[in-house]
């Protein structure tokens, strides 16, 4: 997604660049571009459909070399450092009636402003001052105010479209190689508010009434369907006491919080595909009840979904580790544990100390010994496969 927004605004770049490349110039400029303006409107072009979106982002990172300023409108962009009618805080009535373009305010390569213009605005003859009017007819150019040369490079898309990119906690949850695809798409749906309910069908363009499927009393929204209605409520609450911690959630991408509680690798799998099952469970129930007339209860919705979460946690290659938290989490999902490979192989050849200290005493103080080194790997973090060999006199 990235790196088609970073082609995608290089391909635009280089467009508003060759003013000279009549294949942008006479099938794109005069068709797609108006006053420095994208059309609001369709037309038939698949060069145009793919890079209309970073229209407004050229624009707003780029910068006015002024030529013979026939292609920069005077009041609208940014030709002076910013465009005159943010500067001077203008409404489009207040220079309607005043010339559009920059070329219609220079005369025998000199400035003409209007005097009325220049008593209105004061502050605007400083700040033209402080741009060059070249003394030959050459193109306007746009160039780009993040680097020193102006020319866009691809690097510098990317560095600019990669700050919008930011990594989201929820991210890496929503996808696992041991959960079903089909599932962790409607979780990821979700997320980016795109399930279909009446709300967002509402939202664009479909006249219809919304009633939620399941309690016939509330308008259907996703935050609804998903966590208050009382199906969904019960079915969260299930959860939570499996892991004996409350959930509080007050959008939809407050949930995966959960995973990032420092679980083994193999309970966060469990976790993570109990929420997206829960997830498909409940807008699977919404399509039996709006399909099909049908209301499962929500204890066979719960059983469904521990047996999917079954299989997920036993074919997982992840490791689960020493937690009595996990190990009860697990366990309520009739999973198998998964028990960590040791670091290493520690062979303890113990015997009786030689002297009169006597077989039991000997024997008290050599368990002690293992049960003290096995407490201190413990301490370190170690997991460590101890080996006792006792030599029997």
């Amino acid at each position: 997604m990235a790196f088609r927004f970073t082609l995608n605004t290089l391909i635009y770049m280089y467009y508003l660049h060759c003013w000279e490349n009549w294949v942008f110039h006479i099938v794109l400029k005069r068709r797609a571009v108006k006053v420095n303006k994208a059309i609001n409107y369709h037309i038939y072009s698949s060069i145009w459909y793919n890079i209309k979106q970073e229209f407004s982002t050229v624009i707003a990172n780029s910068n006015w070399i002024l030529g013979n300023g026939k292609h920069i409108h005077f009041w609208e962009d940014a030709w002076c450092g910013t465009p005159l009618i943010g500067f001077l805080d203008l409404d489009h009535n207040a220079y309607s009636t005043y010339p559009k373009f920059v070329h219609e305010y220079i005369h025998n390569f000199r400035r003409n402003i209007p005097h009325f213009i220049s008593i209105q605005h004061p502050e605007f003859r400083l700040l033209a001052e402080k741009v060059t009017i070249p003394m030959e007819d050459i193109e306007d150019k746009l160039a780009w105010k993040h680097n020193s040369f102006g020319d866009l490079q691809l690097s510098d898309s990317y560095l600019l479209k990669n700050q919008h990119n930011l990594a989201h906690h929820w991210a890496r949850c929503v996808w696992s190689r041991d959960i079903p695809p089909s599932k962790s798409l409607l979780s990821w749906r979700l997320v980016h508010d795109k399930v279909p309910t009446d709300e967002k069908l509402q939202n664009r363009g479909c006249q219809m009434p919304s009633m939620c499927s399941l309690c016939a009393k509330n308008v259907e929204t996703s935050f609804h369907l998903f966590f208050e209605f009382s199906f969904s409520f019960k079915i969260w609450c299930w959860f939570a006491s499996i892991l004996d911690t409350p959930l509080q959630c007050t959008s939809i991408t407050d949930i995966w919080s959960i995973c990032d509680k420092g679980w083994s690798p193999q309970c966060k799998i469990v976790i993570q595909a109990t929420i997206v099952n829960i997830i498909s469970s409940i807008w699977h129930t919404r399509n039996q009840s709006r399909f099909q007339n049908k209301i499962p209860h929500w204890q066979l919705a719960i059983n469904n979904i521990i047996s999917v979460v079954n299989l997920s946690g036993n074919n997982t290659n992840k490791l689960s580790n020493s937690s009595i938290r996990d190990f009860i989490i697990l366990k309520k999902f009739i999973i198998n544990i998964h028990p960590p490979k040791p670091s290493c192989i520690k062979e303890i050849i113990w015997s009786p100390p030689i002297g009169g200290g006597g077989g039991g005493g000997g024997g008290a103080s050599g368990t002690l010994m293992v049960i003290l080194f096995v407490a201190l790997l413990k301490i370190l973090g170690e997991v460590v496969l101890i080996m006792l060999s006792f030599q029997l006199y």
